[in-house]
């Protein structure tokens, strides 16, 4: 009975650690953040600016659809989840994609589940929240 209990236990935590992974599934039916469009350049040449519409219009379907399960609709986290509201005052830009991409502390890495250009996107549109 003990033995029934533990392995139910792990199989709810498995279940829970794998939905906060995320596969970056889209059920919404758009394609996939990697099949978008680029941001269109802006009238200096660069594409997008922080905290402007063009990165976050970027960077929010990333979130959504790789971030949110655990850290909120409103990125405000939820139990051991952190808040990522004021990232960008304790985290750089840099420090933000290398977690993204290596994750830790029951966070997953998303190298090879995101391009460069999407966890630099995220990255820069999370470190623009100070």
């Amino acid at each position: 009975m003990v033995k029934m209990r533990w392995m139910l236990l792990c199989m709810a935590l498995a279940a829970s650690l794998s939905a906060c992974g995320g596969g970056g599934g889209n059920d919404a039916g758009e394609a996939p953040a990697g099949d978008a469009a680029p941001p269109a350049e802006t009238e200096n040449g660069a594409a997008g600016d922080a905290g402007g519409g063009d990165l976050e219009a970027t960077a929010r379907p990333i979130y959504e659809g790789n971030c949110m399960a655990c850290h909120g609709t409103d990125l405000a986290g939820a139990g051991s989840f952190p808040s990522l509201q004021q990232v960008g005052a304790d985290m750089t830009q840099e420090e933000i994609a290398a977690k993204i991409a290596g994750g830790g502390n029951g966070m997953p890495a998303f190298e090879g589940r995101l391009t460069d250009d999407e966890i630099g996107a995220l990255s820069q549109w999370l470190a623009a929240m100070k």
